[in-house]
């Protein structure tokens, strides 16, 4: 454990997935093959250039869900996006799945990880060594040890502390990364998550069409749900927009397609005294302070919170390619943890009472006046009588 420091100068421990000797030899060769390639491609000459070089592919199809009154086994792509070509739905059948439909598009929902038998041929069988083993070998709750780890973060461990650990909650989105990268951050959190929400658009953050990486059935999807451990339940859910434009908004699709996460959390049992878990793919909380929010006195997560502004924002250290090569100067503030009570379709409406959104009312973040960096000025005019304080 000298690795594991959290002075000052090094606040950070080594990400449990690169204690293995075998796994950072491997990240260290493909850092090397890709710093060669780069050299070999810029040390040619423009006329062999010419040979290697090769054109965009034409944009991919992207399956709409619904029926095609001849019942030829094909459907249509998204009316409103351009290029429309019938796309065979047999490996992508989503149709069948249980929806919900919203103005700007809607969310299939598939089944978890404890919900579908995994083929032999796609059995995956990590192969964790006894330093990693036995950082991932911490359910059982010892006294002494969540003291320590509680005072590590100045948070208290007491009588009023819980006495089983909260159910975390994660929520996040997929595109193109890096199996790599996501296999990091799972093992990190290996076992740890009562959920794993994860939703794929046939879309781009530009609403240009994409295919589905992790379609039903798909060995992608085989494997990343096994990924998290078999404790954990793993979705990835399917959202295909209605929206043909951002109207200027470049993380627009980004606030949307990630109330599939609230959805899908829902529908899995979140309550209120559960712990949401906010970010993309490649980010993550440590294995050592996640298990503090579980059993420690986080203030944050006390009941009857007012939910303006008290969740948990990370002070993240950024690393490309190795943990070892860590951005110097740079920090991250994502991922965020909050209680489910403050959380959209988990927490109570009546209490919590919904303010105006960007888009339609209902959708993307707080309009100016209305919760926009707490400033809730138009909402308070427009609601003498309500509590604005219970947001």
């Amino acid at each position: 454990e000298n690795w594991l420091d959290f002075t000052e100068e090094r606040s950070h421990p080594m990400p449990i997935y690169y204690l293995n000797e075998e796994a950072r030899d491997a990240r260290h060769r493909h850092w090397q093959s890709i710093v060669e390639e780069d050299r070999l491609y810029f040390n040619r000459t423009e006329s062999e250039m010419k040979w290697v070089f090769h054109p965009p592919p034409t944009s991919p199809p992207v399956v709409l869900v619904g029926t095609n009154e001849e019942n030829t086994g094909t459907i249509e792509v998204n009316s409103s996006l351009e290029n429309s070509i019938l796309v065979d739905t047999t490996a992508n059948c989503i149709e069948n799945l249980n929806s919900t439909s919203l103005l700007h598009g809607t969310f299939y929902f598939a089944p978890t990880s404890h919900d579908v038998n995994i083929p032999a041929h796609a059995i995956h069988r990590p192969s964790w060594n006894r330093v990693q083993q036995n950082m991932l070998d911490d359910d059982a709750i010892d006294t002494e040890k969540e003291k320590e780890r509680c005072k590590r973060y100045n948070y208290e461990y007491n009588n009023r502390t819980l006495s089983k650990r909260r159910r975390l909650f994660l929520g996040t989105m997929i595109a193109d990364e890096s199996m790599e990268v996501i296999q990091a951050v799972s093992s990190e959190v290996y076992n740890l998550f009562h959920t794993v929400s994860i939703v794929e658009s046939n879309v781009t953050h530009n609403l240009s069409p994409r295919k589905w990486r992790f379609g039903m059935g798909s060995d992608n999807l085989l494997k990343l749900q096994q990924l998290f451990g078999p404790k954990t339940k793993v979705s990835v859910d399917y959202y295909v927009t209605n929206l043909t434009s951002t109207n200027g908004d470049d993380l627009l699709s980004d606030y949307i397609q990630r109330e599939g996460n609230n959805l899908r959390w829902s529908l899995n049992g979140m309550e209120p005294d559960d712990i949401a878990i906010v970010g993309d793919c490649d980010e993550t909380f440590s294995r050592d302070y996640l298990r503090a929010l579980q059993v420690c006195d986080v203030p944050e997560f006390r009941p009857g919170k007012k939910c303006r502004g008290e969740k948990i924002m990370s002070s993240t250290l950024v690393f490309e390619s190795s943990p070892k090569c860590v951005t110097k100067g740079r920090r991250w503030f994502h991922p965020d943890a909050l209680l489910g009570e403050c959380v959209d379709q988990v927490g109570d409406e009546s209490i919590h009472l919904p303010s105006k959104r960007e888009w339609n009312d209902k959708h993307s973040n707080f309009k100016e006046g209305y919760g926009w960096w707490g400033n809730f000025s138009l909402y308070e005019k427009e609601n003498l009588e309500a509590d604005t304080d219970n947001y």
